[in-house]
């Protein structure tokens, strides 16, 4: 609930209620009662030792927003790139096995993995250090998988991302205190779900489902703190979950339960009028005169022989271009006083950014035009066409949860 729909209210808890009590019967019975992770029993938490949970959630922001961050942009190279869609996973799974040939680590989930590094029988020379490659190596593993158009996911890698950064912080402070007080596998416990928390903007989820993970309470106090930095931090530098940044590329708005824009809901195209009224460039000044000031509009686009769009002529331009001599009224044609800076906007154009540029531009009216040829119009939106189509979206809108 919290990641797809962004809130919470009372009638939807039901549902997840039920949801959750299946999928532990379930689960239970066929996997048994064994937690995912086996870890030893922590002792309680020093006061000090809170400022490197407090350290740990804004690394956890940093790793967080790498990983989307390239994970996104990956897939961008991916898209841009003109080979055969089957070459593209492919390409992305040989570097995949370069990688693992050197760091078998980061492939599959990467639980067993991360069960060493809780009992701490991941030994290596240089343990920090080498936490902190796999770290590296498992975004980059996961952005050429994901990026290429393999099959994979983001949960798995945020827990094997935080566990290896907060098991590499809680090896550092140990080594940098000199004092071994608590067991560096809680910090990458506390790690995994400050990570998971803020990559997919869900901070009570990861919360419990580390708390489920490891049937261990203890951690429940670090684990706030750490996590709610981290998503706090990520959520400031980039509002999109993993999950919503996609959707947000793709012109689609996830709306929470009380944020409700309707405005984000429809597109030009539905409330444009599709009869467009244009005006001959060639058209001669006294008879565009006549037309813009009969008509009920107060501007119409200027089109050439072609109809396509050259301009846009208002009443505020007749203004700025008064002819009073009749034989030059006459004789000037409306392309030699027309604006020719026009803004356009597509029919696929949501009516909110469309709203918001009339706030900015203080224009009164937009030329629709087509993706494929700007200078075509396929119709024209104005100021009243938005008033007159809220209320409409309002009467169209159903509220999906109630308080």
């Amino acid at each position: 609930m919290e990641v797809i729909v962004g809130d919470y209210a009372i009638r939807s808890f039901a549902s997840i209620i039920f949801a959750s009590v299946a999928g532990s019967v379930v689960g239970y019975y066929v996997l048994g009662p064994s937690p995912s992770f086996l870890i030893p029993s922590y002792k309680p938490f020093v006061w000090h030792e809170y400022g490197f949970f407090l350290a740990l959630g804004l690394l956890a922001a940093v790793a967080s927003l790498l990983f989307v961050k390239l994970l996104y942009a990956t897939e961008s190279v991916f898209t841009r790139v003109r080979f055969p869609a089957w070459l593209k996973p492919a390409m992305g799974g040989l570097g995949v096995g370069v990688i693992a040939l050197w760091a078998p680590q980061i492939m599959d989930t990467g639980y067993e993995f991360m069960n060493q590094m809780l009992k701490q029988e991941f030994l290596v020379s240089n343990l920090v250090t080498a936490l902190a490659v796999l770290l590296v190596l498992k975004i980059v593993a996961t952005s050429l998988t994901v990026g290429s158009g393999g099959s994979g996911g983001v949960f798995a890698p945020s827990v094997f991302i935080g566990g290896t950064l907060g098991a590499a912080i809680g090896n550092l402070a140990n080594r940098v205190l000199d004092t071994p007080f608590q067991n560096p596998g809680a910090y990458a416990l506390v790690g995994m779900a400050a990570v998971l928390g803020a990559t997919i903007q869900a901070p009570f989820t990861a919360i419990i489902m580390i708390v489920e993970m490891t049937n261990d309470y203890s951690l429940v106090m670090p684990l706030m703190l750490a996590v709610t930095v981290a998503t706090l931090v990520y959520n400031h530098f980039l509002r999109y979950s993993a999950f919503t940044l996609k959707l947000h590329q793709l012109g689609v708005h996830r709306r929470t339960l009380h944020h409700v824009n309707v405005l984000e809901e429809i597109k030009v195209g539905e409330i444009m009028h599709r009869d467009v009224e244009g005006i001959n460039e060639d058209t001669p000044y006294d008879e565009a005169y006549r037309i813009v000031f009969t008509s009920h509009h107060n501007g119409f686009p200027v089109v050439d022989r072609e109809g396509l769009l050259t301009g846009i002529i208002t009443e505020g331009d007749f203004g700025r271009h008064i002819i009073t001599d009749t034989q030059r009224a006459h004789e000037v044609r409306l392309k030699e006083i027309m604006c020719t800076q026009v803004k356009t906007v597509y029919a696929d154009t949501l009516v909110w950014e469309v709203h918001k540029l009339f706030d900015t531009l203080k224009l009164g009216r937009f030329p629709v035009v087509s993706r494929e040829n700007p200078r075509e119009i396929v119709g024209i939106v104005t100021r009243s066409d938005i008033v007159h189509a809220y209320p409409e979206a309002l009467k169209r809108h159903e509220t999906e949860f109630e308080i």
